[in-house]
């Protein structure tokens, strides 16, 4: 008996000391909310490295559900409740292991559900300042990791590239809008009692290059983040930092490991890649059973000094000055090997050219051939599209020339009644004359409109006024729109946007969208009944129309394929209008797309290049010579 007490005993001390052999492992489920958009190359570093050590250490296959919560551009109390909801909602009858907060918004976010409803679900975080994270209320079954980006070691860098260093430029965002860089609004009073501060932050981007390219000498710029051209275009922040870059006169310090190579010297960056394979071997320990509340929060390992070999020439900045362990990327191969790949690479050039210039005369014939034929027909299609546009409103121009006709009519015989009278009146027949007058010129206006539109000359290319094509499409739009009811609200400003290209084409671009727009809002209610034809600049090249309507939208699976030929939703559509307009966008080296509106209805954009693209004006001119001959 007492052989059997001492087994059983040892089995139990054996069982107590072995840290999670009580622990159940949990579903096999993760949530990880990543908190910007997913387009930007840090987000997809962040999510391999997290996939890549779940892939390789799991035993088992895990699902991971991703959420990209897009907090950069959506900021508001009532979207973040809205998507807390959103959350609860979507994953309400999902089994879920563990929540991955990557990010401060993340983790606030986080916290609110578990508070709510996802108590029962432990929680990790990643990519978070230990100010953050202490100041937001959290769970006993919450741990993760830290990170801190610190001013201090981007002014050390700063001292490296500048030697007389007196000035510090901050870049990005406002700071207290900024996930990862907030902190350093409290940083700042301390580094400017040794250095003159030039607050460059929250300014629009046309602003703000021209800002970087008249600094001091003695200056250097600090990167954070900047989201958006204060225009209404969003992009990642590496994005905005390559436009910063080709301007900035002065070197750049950035602290995202991503930054490295589009346009800063380096510096202690933040590395996506480390701070999603942390994140993912403690999901891994949650998931196998371990309490996160006896996992204490450490700083992840994830600062590294990285610096690009080109900024370091360009700026003259001596790399033994560099911190110890820099990473140097972007360098050339030895002495020897460099110049042995630059003559292979030249001898190669050369066969290669050799063998292709008996080529290029024959290839260029042949596609200025095809550029001609393609232009021809393209010419033709839109002959047709307009023919068939005007058969669809033939009922409507009717009964719009009938109304100042009529008016003619009705005029000249209360004319020959005043003429009859003795004496006669002189006053109200100077007015039935201006009455017939301005009859003569609505319906004069109403055939130019239609034979401008059902036109078969050459359609040259030549400088043209948006405003003024716009207006002339809702003219004859209106025919249709006033027996339906429908409002067209047009807000281009006159003289705003010169483009280069036909337009006659172009009209009937605008009348395709219109007469869409006024078809998706004639079964609306009264009053509701409004189609929006508006412009704005999205960059210096291009200009962008929208044209929206107060329907029911567009079905989702109809968006991806509106615009391709013979595709249609109407009773009676031949599926052409809107490939046509394609066609004729890209044709004049545009783009066009479809969406629909958050408050209902759909949007169709399309984007032309304004008349400064000189580019596209030889272009157009080449189009516009091959049609003359």
């Amino acid at each position: 008996m007492r052989p059997i007490i001492a087994v059983a005993c040892g089995m139990f001390l054996a069982l107590v000391t072995v840290p999670g052999v009580f622990a159940q492992s949990r579903e096999r489920s993760i949530i990880v909310l990543v908190q910007s958009d997913p387009r930007g190359p840090f987000n997809t570093e962040l999510l391999s490295g997290f996939n890549k050590v779940v892939d390789l250490a799991s035993t088992t296959p895990i699902t991971i559900y991703s959420e990209f919560l897009d907090r950069s551009r959506f900021n508001t109390p009532a979207y973040q409740e809205q998507l807390r909801q959103h959350l609860e909602e979507k994953y309400r009858n999902r089994p879920i292991g563990t929540v991955v907060a990557l990010g401060a918004f993340s983790l606030e976010l986080a916290a609110k559900l578990q508070a709510a409803t996802w108590s029962h679900i432990p929680l990790i975080f990643g990519q978070v300042d230990e100010s953050v994270y202490r100041a937001i209320p959290l769970a006993r079954n919450t741990t993760g990791q830290s990170v801190r980006v610190e001013l201090s070691d981007m002014v050390r860098v700063a001292r490296v590239a500048v030697p007389r260093l007196k000035k510090l430029a901050i870049v990005g965002d406002a700071l207290q809008d900024q996930p990862v860089f907030r902190h350093l609004q409290n940083q700042i009073l301390s580094v400017s009692k040794e250095f003159q501060i030039i607050d460059l932050t929250g300014l629009p981007m046309t602003e703000l290059q021209t800002r970087v390219a008249q600094l001091a000498d003695d200056t250097a710029i600090i990167y954070t983040a900047v989201y958006s051209d204060g225009q209404g275009t969003y992009y990642p922040p590496v994005t905005a930092l390559r436009i910063i870059a080709e301007k900035a006169n002065r070197p750049i310090i950035g602290a995202i490991g991503t930054y490295v190579g589009n346009g800063i010297v380096g510096g202690y960056v933040m590395v996506p890649s480390q701070i999603g394979e942390a994140a993912a071997r403690l999901a891994l320990r949650v998931l196998d059973g371990e309490d996160p509340a006896t996992i204490p929060v450490v700083e992840a390992p994830a600062i590294q000094p990285v610096f690009d070999w080109r900024e370091l020439t360009r700026w003259k900045i001596n790399e033994a000055a560099l911190p110890p362990s820099s990473e140097i990327r972007f360098a050339p191969e030895s002495a020897d090997g460099w110049h042995y790949a630059r003559i292979t690479a030249i001898c190669a050039a050369i066969i290669v050219l050799l063998g292709l210039t008996a080529m290029v005369g024959y290839e260029h014939w042949r596609r200025r051939l095809a550029e001609q034929a393609t232009r021809e027909r393209i010419s033709e299609l839109a002959h047709v599209g307009r023919q068939a546009i005007a058969g669809e409103l033939s009922a409507a121009i009717a009964h719009e020339l009938n109304q100042p006709l009529g008016s003619i009519s009705n005029d000249v015989e209360a004319a020959e009644l005043l003429l009859n009278a003795q004496p006669p009146n002189i006053e109200q027949l100077r007015q039935l004359i201006g009455d017939i007058r301005r009859s003569d010129r609505r319906a004069s206006d109403i055939i130019r409109n239609l034979r401008a539109l059902m036109s078969k000359e050459a359609e040259e290319f030549v400088s043209a006024d948006l405003a003024l094509i716009a207006t002339e499409a809702i003219e004859l739009a209106e025919i249709s729109a006033q027996t339906s009811d429908v409002t067209i609200h047009l807000t281009i400003r006159p003289n705003g946007y010169s483009v280069i290209g036909s337009p006659i084409q172009l009209q009937q671009v605008f009348l395709n969208l219109l007469i869409n727009g006024i078809e998706a809002v004639k079964n609306s209610s009264i009053g509701n009944r409004n189609v929006v034809v508006s412009a704005s600049e999205v960059s210096d090249k291009f200009v962008e129309v929208s044209i929206s309507d107060s329907g029911s939208g567009i079905a989702p699976d109809d968006l991806d394929q509106i615009f391709r030929p013979f595709f249609t939703t109407k009773e009676n559509g031949m599926g052409m209008g809107l490939a046509l307009c394609q066609t004729i966008v890209e044709a004049h080296g545009g783009s066009i797309s479809a969406a629909n509106s958050f408050s209902g209805g759909a949007i169709i954009r399309f984007r032309l290049p304004l008349k400064i693209n000189t580019v596209v004006e030889e272009r157009h001119e080449s189009w516009s010579d091959s049609i003359r001959s």
